[in-house]
């Protein structure tokens, strides 16, 4: 996040005074938001269906609710959600119940100078939790293409541990050897090659993939 970029915050907060002095510690601060503020459920889910929120900060204690009334719906709504609790008096105990529930991180509200240090490291968190999210999609579409592309071939291609036993081996390997895949997969590489070539086998499996370039 940059300090010009506007975030959206929504506060859930039964308290004005409080909800107040939040605000103008973000803004004291120089955090960007626009927002909005609820104090029930039902007002939470409206909300909801309309703006998708950067960050929740949640009171831990609004008459007529849990705690994990506020949080469970969110949490539906976007399992990935920034929320930060707060609460005048948390013990240990409020605060695991709280992070078990989808809480982020929680603060205090007789130090609510660490709240915007709390926004800034959570929607850093955020943006590290995206990226990895779009690597894995990635990396799952690329063992997808990987996958397909090894069930196509002609040639077998094998994978092994280091004592050469087969790890894996592409579907291929029925019509060049005549064993399937799983058949293969409970012997080992050396068991079709020739003794005297176990050595000279087993160095080249043990190779650093690097050593393959060098000539």
């Amino acid at each position: 996040m940059t300090d010009n970029k506007k975030i959206s915050i929504l506060f859930i907060e039964d308290n004005p005074d409080d909800h107040l002095l939040m605000k103008m510690k973000l803004r004291s601060d120089e955090i960007h938001f626009q927002e909005a503020r609820v104090q029930t459920v039902e007002d939470l889910v409206s909300h909801l269906d309309k703006i998708e929120y950067d960050i929740f900060i949640v009171d831990y204690d609004i008459p007529g609710y849990f705690i994990e009334h506020f949080l469970q719906t969110i949490i539906s709504h976007n399992p990935d959600a920034s929320i930060i609790v707060v609460s005048g008096t948390m013990v240990e105990e409020q605060v695991l119940k709280a992070m078990q529930f989808g809480a982020r991180d929680y603060v205090m509200k007789d130090n609510l100078r660490r709240l915007p240090v709390a926004v800034r490291k959570e929607l850093k968190n955020a943006q590290s939790r995206q990226e990895l999210r779009e690597t894995r999609k990635k990396a799952d579409r690329i063992n997808e293409l990987l996958k397909l592309y090894l069930e196509n071939i002609d040639d077998v291609v094998s994978v092994h541990h280091l004592d050469g036993r087969y790890k894996y081996v592409s579907p291929s390997s029925l019509n060049i050897y005549g064993f399937t895949e799983a058949e293969l997969l409970s012997h080992g590489a050396l068991e079709f090659i020739h003794p005297d070539d176990h050595e000279i086998v087993l160095k080249d499996i043990n190779k650093p993939a690097g050593d393959y370039n060098k000539t």
